[in-house]
This record gives structure tokens, sequence and C-alpha cells, in this order.
């Protein structure tokens, strides 16, 4: 739950990239955004201006201070999702 809303998050890996992937649903499992590669330190999904997705922001951040995008065994371990509502943004740039 994000600022008062259900939303669903699937994250799958691809072996050809190397790389995680995420998709948003709504509560009923509605595809909101997808297929999104999931990369740190960068807002994943600012690019997005619709009424339906969370109003704060979505950051993977590098725990080890690395920079790097989360590995096959990162995400949730060294790598974490991490929400910032608008009240907690106000004021302060990523």
């Amino acid at each position: 739950e994000l600022d008062g809303v259900s939303y669903g998050f699937e994250f799958l890996w691809s072996y050809r990239d190397s790389a995680w992937y995420f998709s948003v649903n709504d509560a009923e499992g509605t595809p909101i955004v997808t297929h999104r590669k999931a990369v740190v330190s960068f807002p994943l999904l600012a690019r997005f201006h619709r009424a339906d997705l969370p109003p704060g922001t979505l950051v993977l951040q590098d725990t080890g201070g690395q920079f790097e995008d989360p590995g096959l065994t990162d995400l949730g371990a060294r790598v974490q999702l991490l929400y910032f509502s608008t009240a907690e943004l106000s004021g302060s740039v990523l």
C-alpha cells in the first residue's frame, strides 16, 4: 500500500539482458506500467504521468554504495526498493 492505495509489483529476471524488469498493477491486477528495467538511483516511474500511479517516487537504492544495478540475487538484499511519498519529497530533490 502506497499513500493509501494498493498496488501489485512483479519483478522478472531477464537472463538475456542480465537485468531485472518490473511491472506495476492496480489492486485488481490490471497492468498500469509493464516491463520497465529496474535501475538504481533513478525515479523508476518518472516518465509516466498517470493518475493511477503512486503519487510519490519509487527508487531502487544500492545499499552497498556502488550504484550498481541489481544482479540476479541482489534485489531485496543489496538493492532495496524505496518509496518516497509526495509529503516526504516536498522541498527536496532526488
